[in-house]
């Protein structure tokens, strides 16, 4: 829902009573609000004559600014790959849309200007299988005060792009995807483990992004968050367990997007970045391609697409994390072992790990 808290005062009026409600917003493909909303401008068409209100007049044409609200459909346990109540099956009768899906909304009427949703009959969207409960990223590259292009994850180990950039044309009141178009930036793999069961690297926090010797560098990690006691499947021959047999441990991606929006924004082989298969055999032809620096002290690969790590099993990256003066810095989560006291007192206990590294190759550093 949005209010306005223009006037603290007003008992009456247009502002009033204090804090009036604007409107309230329900869609059928909305699940539980996870995802906190980011607000920002976008260009829309206008008129004929009525010129270049879109900031400066850069060859924009006819266009105002429309204030929006972005954010994901939001957290629900059938559209979680990681629970037994998940299904993709439209003939199931647990099956649901709620949550596979994002919004772009008016601030002004809480009507939808744009959208993202399954649709099992288009190549792209029917990859909208996972719930997003996920903060969008929200970037304006240009710095001319308008998004041009959001990112967020899902639940199946998905990172989504949508560019913004291009002046919106609604149709009917909402921007066909043809204008602004989306689809998978990467896919995290998914692990087999103990009893043929898949586990899935669930994205539940938003991405960060930096820019880094003029290439736009995003960061975002996976965890469990709907599952904090998740220990992960143990290696019984590994005692240190570092990596894991089955794969399923956590991981902190970096990767590096060099056409954020645009003509060549979106790979006719897609998703366009994956890791390297593990155990690492042949690299996978057609895609950008990630270093595991899990056990190295930095990137030896400074021309790659990006590097990751994974974490000891049952760690977790579950709050928000931050690029700052060339840094990443985050935090992790690891539950205690099963029986430990604060299990038996009905509460999860563990320890968090403080990370911090160089965006640039992944070297700790300190912050």
């Amino acid at each position: 829902l949005a209010l306005d808290v223009t006037d603290p005062t007003a008992t009456a009026g247009y502002h009033g009573p204090y804090p009036r409600l604007m409107w309230e917003f329900t869609n059928s493909r909305l699940g539980q609000t996870w995802s906190k909303p980011i607000f920002t401008k976008l260009k829309i068409r206008a008129g004929l004559g009525v010129g270049d209100r879109c900031g400066i007049d850069n060859g924009d044409g006819d266009c105002v600014e429309e204030w929006v609200a972005i954010f994901g459909a939001g957290y629900y346990p059938q559209g979680d790959p990681n629970l037994s109540t998940y299904t993709n099956d439209p003939n199931s009768g647990s099956y649901t849309t709620k949550g596979r899906g994002v919004f772009i909304v008016r601030v002004e009427d809480g009507t939808i200007l744009g959208q993202l949703a399954q649709d099992p009959n288009s190549a792209t969207y029917s990859k909208m299988r996972y719930a997003i409960p996920a903060e969008p990223a929200v970037l304006d590259l240009n710095f001319d005060g308008f998004a041009d292009v959001v990112y967020i994850g899902d639940l199946g180990g998905q990172l989504w792009k949508w560019d913004l950039s291009a002046v919106g044309v609604p149709v009917s009141g909402v921007v066909p995807n043809s204008i602004w178009p989306a689809g998978v930036m990467f896919e995290a793999p998914v692990a087999t483990t103990a009893g043929g069961v898949l586990h899935y690297h669930s994205i539940f926090q938003s991405a960060a992004a930096a820019f880094n010797d003029r290439i736009l560098v995003l960061s975002f990690a996976s965890g469990e968050r709907a599952n904090l006691g998740y220990r992960g499947q143990e290696d019984p021959n590994d005692p240190n367990d570092i990596v894991g047999l089955y794969a399923d441990n956590n991981r902190f991606w970096v990767l590096k997007d060099r056409t954020p929006t645009g003509s060549g924004a979106f790979p006719v082989t897609a998703p366009a970045y994956e890791e390297p298969l593990w155990p690492a055999t042949v690299p996978l032809s057609g895609h950008g391609q990630l270093t595991d620096m899990t056990n190295a002290a930095s990137d030896p690969n400074t021309t790659d697409d990006g590097y990751f790590f994974r974490v000891p099993d049952g760690e977790k990256f579950i709050t928000n994390h931050l690029i700052f003066a060339g840094n990443v810095a985050t935090v992790s989560y690891t539950p205690d072992e099963p029986g430990a006291a604060a299990s038996a007192n009905c509460y999860i206990g563990g320890k968090t790990a403080e990370w911090a590294w160089s965006l640039d190759d992944g070297a700790a550093s300190l912050v």
